[in-house]
């Protein structure tokens, strides 16, 4: 485990599982920070700070894991975990919900893209779970 924004980490993850010939032929991206915060006090830091985590993490850890599976053939499935604020909007949630749209976007652009060679590519958009701590 780790910084998910560390994108040597990401790469070694998969460079250590490839050495222990372990076949990896999905992934599941499920990273996430939320940023609750009004859109005229976000600030660049604290926006960057959520799209490395939300975004870029997933994004350049599914460029890593193509550029390797398509080497070697592998039919592979990969699933992106957006959020209903990514497709709906939130008060407050400006900063995460661009996060989150940006996933979908980023699903629909890579399924037409390899979809075509067997990569099969799907974004999930969960909503609110009310549970006893709600």
């Amino acid at each position: 485990m780790g910084d998910t924004s560390n994108k040597n980490l990401l790469k070694k993850i998969l460079i250590d599982s490839k050495k222990n010939k372990r076949l990896i032929n999905g992934i599941v991206n499920n990273a996430g920070v939320r940023l609750r915060e009004k859109f005229l006090e976000t600030s660049a830091s604290k926006l960057d700070y959520v799209f490395k985590n939300n975004f870029f993490s997933i994004f350049f850890l599914i460029q890593f894991f193509l550029k390797d599976s398509i080497k070697k053939k592998n039919i592979t499935s990969i699933v992106n975990v957006s959020s209903i604020v990514g497709k709906n909007g939130f008060k407050d949630l400006s900063g995460y919900a661009s996060t989150k749209s940006a996933l979908v976007g980023l699903g629909k652009s890579l399924a037409a893209e390899f979809g075509e060679i067997g990569i099969r590519i799907n974004t999930v958009n969960p909503g609110f779970i009310k549970t006893s701590y709600y």
